[in-house]
């Protein structure tokens, strides 16, 4: 503020309010519209009707442009205020004095401007700000009637353009939210990846409206990019718009613009509202977006690992000034396309891999089956579903009393040292453990072998087992040792000397030797070798060239 003595203004420039004590005030002399009190009369005629109306004024004065407000203009200014006061009006406003300037020359030459909700941006406290403002610009004349100041009458817009824009937001969100809500809907059913790319460019072409929607996926090293139309919509014709054509269903980027490779591969949207003004497109690019029929477009790339796998794009016959919403929409939708098109491969790949592997186990001759993390079935062939049909025995309850398994010293296992329970630990049970199965009148021996099945991180996801019928080959044995122990006590307890020997040859293949493989104990008895077997009978003899021959002569 410029200080002075209070300057004798006599009885014009009387008022109550704030912006009249200041101009009162004020030392003029030290601005260049000179001293209060030498004013002409044309200056305080107009100090005068902007103090008195209630409409928020400002007047700049002179060749300076020297400004003067109002009660209602002051809150305008900002942090400006009161300091803007007496200044020149470049430097009250010089945030926006480039955009003004033109229509203050043109208030100066004798023009009235008046502009509704123009946009401007102000640092009023210290910021950047989006305003928008109503007003009119009027040039008020001196005694000879030439322009010799400025009247501003103002309406501040901002209030009222940022409750539009927010309830605008806010219909665009609900409009966005409304239309993802659809498309998940339509895609929820959808298993596969075409199917999905079809139903997203027609949903996102129809929504946006525009002449043509596609996805693309691409192939080729860099610089030799070529994009191969996975699903695509094309506006149909209607009255006075007639059809536009498919775009081809392989094409190469190049053409198109190379300059906006290497921003495609970072993931940047390219948004053109109009292809024939848009600086960065050369006359021969130009040609190729006409000749495909596209003159506005926004394409969202799909870059993943380095690498450009798909594109999402809207395009129009017509110049399109694309909003911040529609761009945002087609990115997501970009994204979702891509998510739900590999999701629906990967479950494609993983039904075949598992109906192959169903094939396969349900034809092996053993029971196999695969579970969880919590030991519930996945998987398995009915030899196994038969014995197992929801959950392994140590996780179902009811039939847990069906599995019996013993250790090396006789005694029961607990359940916790069954093989699945053992591979849900982490542990590799191979070659598995022999378990009773059934009921005690009808229990068969089966094989159980169990190993983890682990994920990229290491950690436990479940198991593969096998069980093996080995009650056959359990029996078997069993009925063998019977007979052995009945063939060792008839073997021990006859009255006559018993042995078996086993005849050795040399290498031209004559007997040269026996060895005992068994004998009684009345042949020890009888004989008086003892613990004979395993020994040769050329250890017990002492002369082992004639014994030999009648041992030999003997076999023959």
């Amino acid at each position: 503020m410029i200080d002075d003595p209070k300057p004798d203004v006599g009885a014009w420039l009387r008022g109550d309010g704030k912006m009249a004590r200041r101009i009162r005030e004020l030392n003029w002399a030290a601005t260049p519209l000179g001293p209060i009190e030498q004013w002409p009369q044309s200056l305080k005629t107009a100090v005068q009707m902007m103090l008195a109306s209630g409409h928020a004024m400002m007047l700049a004065w002179g060749p300076a442009r020297t400004i003067l407000y109002n009660d209602a203009y002051a809150p305008m200014l900002g942090n400006r205020h009161p300091g803007a006061l007496g200044l020149p009006f470049h430097e009250a406003w010089p945030d926006i004095w480039e955009e003004i300037t033109p229509l203050v020359a043109q208030v100066f030459a004798g023009e009235t401007v008046r502009y509704e909700d123009l946009p401007l941006v102000m640092t009023r406290y210290g910021y950047p700000e989006d305003t928008w403002w109503n007003f009119s610009y009027s040039p008020v004349g001196d005694e000879a009637g030439a322009v010799a100041g400025l009247l501003n009458v103002t309406v501040d817009a901002t209030p009222r353009k940022r409750a539009e824009r927010a309830e605008a937001a806010l219909r665009e969100s609900e409009q966005r939210q409304a239309f993802l809500l659809k498309l998940s809907d339509a895609l929820r059913p959808l298993a596969d990846a075409a199917e999905i790319q079809a139903t997203t460019t027609r949903l996102v072409g129809q929504h946006l409206g525009v002449d043509r929607a596609m996805y693309a996926e691409v192939e080729g090293e860099p610089g030799a990019e070529t994009g191969i139309i996975r699903g695509q919509y094309v506006r149909p014709a209607c009255e006075g718009c007639p059809s536009v054509v498919p775009f081809p269903e392989r094409f190469t980027f190049q053409p198109f613009g190379a300059h906006t490779m290497p921003g495609r591969y970072r993931g940047e949207l390219l948004v053109v509202a109009d292809v024939n003004t848009d600086p960065g497109f050369d006359t021969a690019e130009r040609a190729a977006w006409t000749a495909a029929g596209v003159r506005a477009a926004v394409v969202a790339p799909l870059a993943k690992g380095g690498r450009l796998v798909a594109e999402f794009g809207v395009h129009c016959t017509a110049p399109r000034a694309w909003t911040d919403a529609e761009v945002s929409l087609v990115q997501d939708v970009a994204e979702r396309t891509w998510a739900a098109a590999e999701r629906a491969r990967a479950e494609a790949a993983l039904r075949a891999t598992s109906e192959r592997l169903a094939g396969l186990v349900q034809g092996l001759p053993v029971a196999i089956g695969l579970t969880d993390a919590q030991g519930e079935v996945t998987l398995a062939n009915e030899a196994w579903r038969a014995m197992i049909p929801k959950v392994i025995p140590t996780r179902d309850p009811k039939r847990l009393p069906l599995w019996r398994a013993w250790g090396p010293d006789g005694r029961p296992l607990d359940k916790s040292e069954f093989p699945g329970a053992r591979a849900l630990r982490g542990e590799t049970v191979l070659p598995g453990i022999e378990m009773l199965y059934g009921g005690e009148r009808e229990a068969h021996w089966k094989q159980v072998s169990s190993i983890p099945l682990r994920d990229e991180h290491g950690d436990v996801i479940g198991t593969v087992s096998a069980i093996a019928d080995i009650d056959a080959l359990k029996r078997s044995e069993a009925g063998l040792r019977e007979s052995e122990e009945q063939y060792r006590i008839l073997f021990e307890s006859i009255d006559e000397g018993f042995c078996v020997i086993e005849v050795l040859f040399d290498t031209s293949g004559e007997p040269v030797d026996y060895r005992f493989l068994q004998a009684n104990p009345v042949f020890e008895r009888q004989t008086g070798l003892v613990d004979a077997m395993g020994r040769r009978i050329q250890n017990w003899l002492r002369s082992t060239r004639s014994i030999g021959s009648r041992s030999t002569a003997g076999l023959r």
